[in-house]
């Protein structure tokens, strides 16, 4: 029976053990700890009830002291552990080590909090249980800005704020900024911040792209279509609309960004002259220009120093492990220091592009920059003839050797009002200077290319510069992110039992009836 005792006393201190570990974690009496708790010291009881004598004689023999000691830095070593654990949740610092920030905002969510001016709220209407992963992204919204704050809510629970928020079905999210709200299905880290966009920034931009001249549909969902682009825009707050310039007389007064892309047919005089006039009142301009396009456009833009080259642009290197025989599929990784490049260390991907270069020296009150670039080993082929009539390229002396820019961006001051109505000197007076941005390319940013690489990227950033917009100049959330393991609560909770509880309770039950047997 002394055998049995001290056996058992052993098995409840592992049971007792067991159950404070369990209850620390859970914070709750649940069935395991009651068992384990009630078990352990009822054994603990039996076994000093008959060597409680024997308990006594052994506190002074040097193997006790030195158990003694054993159990005092064990106990030391706990408590450092527990001291941690508290500094740790209550002072949390957060670091991704991922190669790609997988589980941090973007570059883009991090400046959009950054520039709120007012607290932004994020209702979730999920049932319980559900949106876990959601959980995790929202925390770090609020995590970085102490303007975000969200809650969960369940619809059926709460019946009445779905029907306040007019929430229909689950997992809706409401995003609201003052007295201002946007539902949003799903929860992707770009729509939420598409979302904040919204609702934090109520007064659009507008963005107006030339048409008539055979320029691209912004409605097309066809490869050469622009509807992705002009989705992109809509989801970083602007209003996109086209504009029929020949039939009125100037740019409108409220565009803030004039898109023109790649015209077939020639501008009329009077559009050239009222694009001058715009860019004169300090306006922004993009021009897409592609090979063999946009006549005309190449002499109107000499005025400001722009030279667009009557070539198409050649990158053998990608061209023989990726790009289609002719190799006018150049990758840019190269870029000038402009705003709208700065920390900007993607690809981008070109599709017939042409030279566009800055000329030497500029005009009076412009200054510019080369935006991008392509690599050593392309060059800019101008027998167009032999290119477009036969498919073929040779580098030649008259071609231009890279790196090719493909892109320039200018500043142009601003002239006086002059003989202006009053309103236009008012609108010169507003503006010190005019953004203009020449991209020897129009097809990177249609709906075939623009989700290649960081074409998206470079496009949106193009516009935030000309829009005035500095402060949403960034990279943008990408919707692949990193694999996760998706569980319910219970299946977490049977993991922990199994991997933290039960089975190094069997191991330990186990080893020490080995070790009383041996001895």
């Amino acid at each position: 029976m002394k055998k049995l005792s001290q056996i058992a006393g052993l098995c409840g201190f592992v049971l007792l053990l067991f159950g404070i570990v369990e209850f620390l974690f859970r914070r709750e009496f649940s069935l395991y700890t009651i068992v384990h708790l009630a078990g352990g010291g009822t054994l603990l009881i039996f076994s000093l009830a008959f060597n409680l004598g024997g308990v006594w004689s052994s506190l002074g023999e040097r193997s006790t002291r030195y158990s003694a000691n054993a159990v005092i830095y064990t106990a030391i070593f706990l408590a450092i552990l527990v001291l941690v654990n508290y500094a740790a949740t209550t002072h949390p610092v957060r670091k991704d080590l991922t190669e790609g920030g997988l589980f941090s905002l973007s570059d883009q969510s991090q400046k959009v909090l950054d520039n709120l001016k007012e607290d932004v709220q994020v209702l979730a209407f999920y049932q319980a249980g559900k949106g876990t992963p959601l959980e995790d992204l929202l925390k770090n919204y609020a995590n970085y800005s102490s303007r975000f704050t969200y809650e969960f809510i369940d619809p059926v629970k709460h019946p009445e704020q779905a029907k306040k928020h007019e929430v229909t079905t689950t997992d809706i999210l409401v995003v609201k900024c003052g007295d201002r709200e946007t539902k949003i299905p799903g929860g992707t880290e770009e729509d939420i911040t598409n979302a904040i966009l919204k609702v934090a920034n109520p007064n659009k931009k507008k963005i107006r792209f030339l048409t008539t001249h055979g320029e691209r549909d912004l409605a097309s969902d066809e490869e050469t279509g622009y509807h992705v682009a002009e989705k992109a825009l809509e989801n970083e707050n602007y209003e996109v609309l086209p504009l029929e310039l020949y039939m009125i007389k100037d740019v409108p007064a409220d565009t803030d960004v004039l898109v023109v892309a790649s015209p077939e047919k020639p501008l009329a005089q009077n559009e050239l002259d009222a694009i001058e006039r715009y860019v004169d009142r300090g306006g922004s301009v993009l021009f897409l220009l592609d090979p063999g396009s946009s006549p005309g456009l190449d002499e109107f833009l000499k005025k400001w120093g722009v030279k667009a080259g009557s070539n198409v642009v050649v990158d053998q290197v990608f061209r023989l492990f990726y790009g289609p025989s002719l190799g006018v599929d150049p990758v840019v990784s190269t870029y000038g220091s402009h705003d709208i490049t700065k920390d900007f260390n993607g690809r981008t991907l070109l599709h017939m592009a042409r030279s566009v270069e800055l000329a030497d020296p500029l005009p009076d009150g412009v200054t510019g920059v080369s935006l991008a670039k392509t690599s050593t080993s392309s060059w800019a082929e101008t027998d167009l003839d032999r290119f477009f009539a036969k498919s073929e390229v040779a580098r030649s002396d008259d071609d231009l050797a890279g790196p090719v820019s493909i892109a320039v961006a200018l500043t142009v001051k601003v002239k006086g009002p002059g003989k202006e109505k009053k309103q236009e000197k008012k609108e010169a007076a507003e503006k010190k200077e005019a953004r203009m941005v020449v991209f020897g390319d129009a097809d990177f940013i249609d709906n075939e290319y623009i989700p290649k690489m960081y074409n998206a990227d470079l496009f949106l950033n193009t516009i935030n510069w000309l829009a005035e917009e500095e402060a949403l100049i960034s990279i943008r959330p990408k919707t692949t992110r990193g694999s996760r393991v998706l569980m319910t609560p219970q299946e977490t909770r049977d993991i922990f039992y199994m991997s933290v509880l039960i089975l190094p309770e069997i191991l330990l039950l186990f080893g020490l009836a080995i070790w009383w047997r041996r001895r």
